[in-house]
């Protein structure tokens, strides 16, 4: 069980992190997604790919059950002075797992793993538990979600956490620094595993890549990041265009 790839996606609400986890060019042995909403977690599962492994599950400190806070939205959370975001629904009681334990017992020390935290407060849970459980050396990446920020009894976590964070090596990013100007979460999350190092060389796999996100476009709730990326490649693309377009002995008048 060694020297394997692993991404987790801690925050599945409807898989389009899972799919920036699949393009074939970061080669994931697992693909990890937690997500507590049984109906979320369900559409998640239609995603067809033999490495995915939905939990539906919060991932955070300790096991047993937990009331989620306007479960289904984006703005679900185990904390009930979380702000409203999407439309407000009634609790629900949903498992909890403990990320330390979680790692221990699923991954091994060989193991790299990838980890993109956007669970709205229970992102320092999450850490706190690897922190304690002397695991984060097992984290390539961190995409880290400070929504803490945003409940007031939380709050006050976050500067401790980045202390520890830093303090313990780990690497991280946040929204700010990766997923900004990506347009869509596909396409912000695909940014964060290029810039922490996850893409992995090989023209097959690059090709391979290539045919998965052309797939990609044809899906309208993850394609506003690959016109984006058309649009910026436009202006480069234009001068090689008009040189073959000039070229001589290409059929066209001068």
């Amino acid at each position: 069980m060694s020297g394997r790839r692993i991404f987790l996606d801690v925050g599945g609400y409807v898989g389009h992190s899972v799919l920036a986890g699949l393009d074939p060019i970061f080669a994931f042995d697992r693909v990890y997604s937690f997500e507590p909403v049984r109906a979320l977690a369900d559409r998640i599962a239609q995603i067809a790919d033999p490495r995915l492994h939905v939990v539906v599950a919060c991932l955070s400190k300790g096991h047993g059950a937990v009331q989620l806070f306007n479960p289904g939205s984006l703005a679900g959370s185990v904390f009930p002075d979380a702000p409203e975001y999407g439309g407000a629904a009634p609790p629900q009681t949903v498992d909890k797992l403990d990320a330390g334990a979680f790692l221990a017992a699923f991954t091994g020390p060989d193991d790299r793993i990838w980890m993109k935290l956007n669970c709205e407060g229970s992102e320092i849970d999450v850490l706190e538990s690897i922190l304690d459980g002397g695991l984060s050396g097992r984290l390539s990446g961190v995409l880290v979600d400070f929504d803490a920020l945003k409940i007031p009894s939380q709050r006050h976590r976050v500067a401790p956490m980045v202390a520890r964070l830093d303090a313990a090596g780990v690497p991280y990013l946040t929204p700010e620094q990766c997923q900004y100007g990506m347009v869509t979460n596909y396409g912000g999350v695909r940014n964060w595993l290029l810039m922490a190092g996850a893409r992995l060389p090989g023209a097959g796999r690059a090709a391979a890549s290539l045919a998965y996100n052309a797939a990609m476009m044809r899906r309208p709730d993850v394609n506003g990041y690959h016109k984006m990326r058309i649009l910026k490649a436009a202006p480069i693309l234009a001068p090689l265009a008009r040189s073959r377009r000039d070229a001589p002995g290409d059929g066209r008048e001068p």
